[in-house]
């Protein structure tokens, strides 16, 4: 880049060319990615007559600019006082699929997406585009370059982007909090409706046991450190193919993960770790984000890996190996809080209480226990001795307290753990060690401290089974399905006939189907049937590329990091 000529030019008295902005926003870092455009045409007159320009980097390569309303505004330039954080404004008015519209140029990303990427604005003379000179290095202004903070604003008509300094997004101290480029500094559920008001820290609202409610249905949404989905082991794999053959989107896939080094009990690699190392059977798990026609593969567009996990079991051997990301994921469960509902009377010592054990009995679990405190000859408490351990969600746990007070059956907490360290086998306690926090396991459930961490939780897409009789005609996958009565709607994934009775799978959906309903899908020749029962199986996910629109209400924490879009107000 030259900028000598062009400073002799804008000190003549008369400048004897038009200045053009040149745009360039980049949309993906792996691979690195620019789409490139303006506000003007070089020649008018011409539907082709873009302006050109060498690559700012690469003085071999021709940009192409093109043509789409925008607007930048905000630039200021001193030496004190907060950095300036202008506002780019696109128009949003047209949404074509070709060069046109910034929905074009993004192609498949949304403009979420492409949050927290970098945005460049290059000025020059029009003399010195490529279109009337090739010399090179281009002749230029020095450039700008900032990052996307968050969207200002965006409706039908323009989308405002609020642009910040890479200087302003990293170490800058304001009062209780660091900003962070990129990143979340708030506590990981920190605002969580578990905690009472007083308790509360920063913004981040996620639910402690990951659960989100969507359409009035209560899901369980489990994304690690790496935003990656951990699912039920109960959830269906199919063995990848391992060619070039269709795979169906949003099914799970598995292939065998080699090369691992597994470590026992003790610290020592297991026998079957030596030479090349071991190999886990389906160790691997899928999802297809597309109809994806290569083997699946981390950073492809066409897949994302998903880690299972299963309910809490001494009779289940805990699996530890050197690449930690294959260690075992396990959701238990634990006792945290009995209420009392009747204080009793006449009580001149604690009393014993008594914990039901978990279903899978004290073997291969560890029943809670408790004592009960006093005030004067009632009973005003109870203190968990022993959360437990292998309680599941949802199963009547019973406590009985000695004498006359009563206590409400406590509901089961459950968290999901990963483990670490060494593996565990069998219920010997000497050689095994419960989830919690310690040097053996670790929270599985652990935010990623992005904007995808958010999204993959807040954003959460579930898909449903809906099952059905007297099926009147076919349904056709893709297509819009709408319930008769409820008006609940849903985007068909796909289809399991089995003649007049069958199960759609379902995601996008809108409202409760109810049972006994008449279905319709809106293809040319609708498919019909009645609804059998209520909608279940919601344990998948459409994956990070097709997540729920959020909006106002779905509670995302926002304005507390770079990357977040502005919301409300």
């Amino acid at each position: 880049m030259s900028t000598d000529a062009i400073v002799q030019d804008v000190q003549e008295l008369a400048i004897s060319s038009g200045i053009i902005e040149l745009f360039e926003l980049q949309v993906s870092t792996s691979p690195d990615q620019w789409i490139y455009f303006t506000s003007s045409y070089y020649d008018p007159t011409s539907a082709t007559g873009y302006c050109k320009m060498w690559d700012i980097d690469d003085n071999t390569t021709v940009r192409t600019y093109y043509v789409i309303p925008a607007g930048i505004e905000g630039f200021k330039y001193k030496t004190d006082g907060p950095l300036p954080q202008p506002k780019l404004t696109i128009a949003n008015v047209l949404r074509t699929t070709t060069d046109n519209s910034l929905a074009g140029l993004l192609s498949s990303a949304t403009y979420e997406d492409i949050l927290g990427m970098k945005f460049r604005r290059r000025r020059t003379l029009k003399k010195y585009l490529y279109n009337v000179s090739t010399s090179t290095p281009p002749v230029e202004f020095t450039s700008d370059l900032f990052y996307l903070d968050r969207i200002e604003n965006e409706n039908e008509n323009d989308i405002t982007f609020t642009l910040v300094s890479p200087f302003d997004l990293t170490g800058i101290n304001l009062p209780r909090r660091v900003i962070i480029g990129n990143m979340c500094p708030w506590e990981y559920q920190g605002a969580g409706d578990h905690l009472n008001n007083w308790e509360k820290k920063g913004g981040c609202t996620w639910n402690n046991e990951s659960k989100i409610t969507i359409d009035g249905v209560e899901h369980r949404t489990f994304v690690n450190q790496d935003d990656e989905y951990v699912v039920p082991s109960t959830t269906t794999f199919t063995d990848d193919p391992g060619d070039s053959s269709t795979r169906t989107l949003d099914e799970y896939y598995q292939t065998d993960a080699t090369g691992l080094k597994e470590i026992e009990w003790g610290g020592s690699y297991s026998a079957a770790s030596a030479g090349s190392g071991y190999t886990l059977s389906d160790g691997n798990r899928w999802q297809a984000d597309s109809a994806a026609t290569t083997v699946p593969a981390d950073n492809s567009s066409g897949w994302s890996r998903v880690r299972v996990f299963s309910n809490y079991t001494m009779a289940n051997a805990v699996r530890v190996f050197e690449q930690d990301e294959f260690n075992s994921y396990v959701l238990d469960g634990q006792i945290e809080s009995i209420s009392i509902s009747s204080a009793g009377s006449s009580y001149t010592s604690a009393p014993t209480v008594t914990i039901s054990a978990p279903g899978i009995g004290t073997t291969n679990g560890i029943q809670a226990t408790g004592t009960a405190l006093l005030s004067g000859a009632t009973v005003s408490a109870i203190a968990i001795d022993d959360p437990g351990h292998g309680y599941v969600a949802g199963e009547t746990v019973t406590v009985t307290i000695a004498g006359n007070a009563t206590a409400t059956n406590p509901t089961v907490v459950t968290r999901l753990w990963q483990a670490r360290r060494e593996g565990q086998t069998g219920t010997d306690t000497n050689k095994r060690v419960q989830p919690g926090f310690n040097n053996y396991w670790t929270r599985g459930d652990v935010c990623g401290k992005k904007i995808t961490s958010c999204k993959m939780r807040f954003g959460f897409n579930p898909l449903i089974t809906l099952a059905y009789d007297n099926q009147s005609a076919n349904f056709t996958a893709a297509t819009q399905l709408t319930g008769g009565t409820s008006t609940a709607t849903a985007t068909i994934m796909k289809d399991t006939d089995a003649g007049t009775t069958g199960t759609l799978t379902l995601s996008n959906v809108s409202g409760t189907f109810q049972d006994g309903e008449t279905i319709t899908d809106d293809n040319s020749t609708p498919g019909s049937a009645t609804v059998n029962g209520t909608a279940g199986g919601a344990i998948n996910s459409r994956g990070k590329i097709a997540l729920r629109t959020l909006d106002t209400g779905a509670g995302l924490p926002h304005g507390g990091f770079p990357a977040a879009r502005r919301m409300g107000g």
